[in-house]
């Protein structure tokens, strides 16, 4: 099965004094409907009122934290100390995978993938009142696979963060970079948020892969998944008119398709300190 779309995407970033006003109690109103209800509710891998996810919060945003400082300001301490806490990991071929697969574990470990992240962050936002939601889909290129997540300000919508791309250049979290601010959003799609999803009584929590993660009445014989998104420009029809663009892009491409690993030791994600300092001074 192959199935194809054309996507008109942008890059993003908040203006945070405008997110700052959302109070708490518009937070709890808004989260009291469908389908922002359902994105605070927890899921089988996203146990958002585990205590190991309340200790989390506390130890993070202290007591009487709504008191204290604005929805906007919470999330985003949060998002700090995952960058700090948790450890960029993915396990090199032919070594066992020790990635947690719930952000129970994550939060216990402290150490994942992208989707680990992500999960992690999501829990944390729950906890507080946020909806949130994972948003996996893929980068440009032939198997780029990637996971960030996503929590809602009500008056102003769904707010993009990326956790492993926010520890590529945080590792301190000292820095909150990545939340509300994606510089190569045109360059990523998602094809699943949140992390339930079933047919009667087959379920998954990814449609990413969907990988050994399905469970029910079904049975994998076998699988073999890939994603690929192409960047294409509009070409010109001739040289001499350059500046007036086809309609139609044209470009041809014929990948070998080959399992290939995470990709966010290139995008985001756990780089070495040399690989990051060289990259930060391109």
């Amino acid at each position: 099965m192959v199935e194809q779309c054309e996507l008109e995407l942008r890059n993003v970033r908040v203006d945070r004094n405008k997110l700052r006003v959302v109070l708490w109690d518009a937070l709890d109103r808004a989260s009291a409907t469908e389908p922002f209800n359902f994105y605070r509710t927890p899921e089988d891998i996203i146990q958002s009122n585990d205590p190991k996810i309340a200790i989390w919060v506390q130890d993070t945003l202290g007591a009487g934290y709504r008191q204290k400082m604005s929805p906007y300001d919470a999330a985003r301490k949060l998002f700090q100390s995952v960058l700090a806490k948790a450890t960029y990991y993915y396990p090199q071929p032919g070594q066992p995978d020790l990635r947690p697969a719930t952000a129970k574990d994550m939060a216990e470990k402290k150490f994942g993938d992208c989707g680990g992240f992500s999960i992690l962050l999501v829990a944390l936002f729950r906890n507080i009142g946020f909806p949130a939601r994972t948003a996996c889909g893929a980068w440009v290129g032939l198997d780029q696979g990637h996971c960030w997540c996503e929590l809602y300000f009500p008056g102003h919508g769904w707010v993009l963060c990326d956790g492993s791309g926010g520890n590529n250049w945080s590792e301190s979290g000292e820095y909150a970079y990545l939340f509300g601010n994606l510089p190569d959003l045109n360059k990523r799609f998602a094809n699943m948020r949140g992390n339930t999803f079933n047919v009667k009584d087959v379920k998954t929590s990814w449609l990413q892969g969907p990988w050994q993660h399905v469970w029910g009445t079904a049975t994998e014989k076998s699988v073999k998944v890939h994603t690929m998104l192409l960047e294409s420009f509009k070409l010109a029809a001739k040289a001499a008119v350059a500046s007036q663009p086809s309609r139609h892009p044209s470009f041809a491409i014929r990948p070998e398709l080959t399992f290939r690993c995470c990709s966010c030791a290139t995008h985001g994600g756990f780089l070495p300190r040399a690989a990051r300092a060289e990259a930060a001074h391109r």
